[in-house]
């Protein structure tokens, strides 16, 4: 059972880890909408300021900062975890990352059938939303996906051949 407890703890880490990433995601992606739109938007997803239409260069990129770091989270794991820790963590983000997608979408539909008016949903449903639609989030999702197949491809060919050389004289 101990040898299980390890990589539990970091599989849910890594859940917990995209699930703040697409959050963050989804924060800054209301923000750049309503910069776009000429509305400044505070943390809870409601309207403080209307000023002109402008493109927020800081928020995109801190998108694009947010992705790489989990990419970089995600490859940096292969190299100071042991190999089960490093393959839960990987798995872990890529089932966080795919449960608010999916919960993006269900809120989506939850949205379009109550017929509730336009802007974002108040505080973590409206992170959510934005979050899981967000093609970077859809992106990150299957660079996240792909670390993860080539990490446990690479932890299969070490235990095949590890297993065929310790045989051998």
């Amino acid at each position: 059972m101990q040898k299980y407890l390890v990589p539990t703890i970091w599989a849910l880490a890594g859940c917990l880890l995209s699930a703040v990433i697409i959050g963050l995601v989804g924060l800054f992606g209301i923000q750049i909408s309503g910069a776009l739109a000429g509305a400044q938007y505070d943390v809870d997803n409601a309207v403080v300021a209307v000023a002109t239409p402008r493109i927020p260069f800081v928020r995109y990129t801190a998108v694009a900062v947010i992705c790489f770091l989990a990419i970089a989270l995600s490859v940096g794991a292969r190299k100071v975890l042991a190999r089960p820790s490093s393959i839960a963590v990987q798995w872990g983000m890529v089932a966080g990352g795919a449960a608010m997608i999916v919960w993006a979408m269900l809120l989506r539909g939850a949205v379009l059938e109550s017929g509730q008016g336009s802007g974002p949903l108040p505080g973590v449903s409206g992170w959510v939303l934005y979050g899981g639609g967000s093609s970077a989030s859809h992106l990150l999702l299957v660079v996240l996906l792909a670390i993860a197949v080539m990490g446990l491809r690479d932890a299969q060919l070490r235990t095949t051949n590890g297993s065929a050389g310790a045989g051998a004289v």
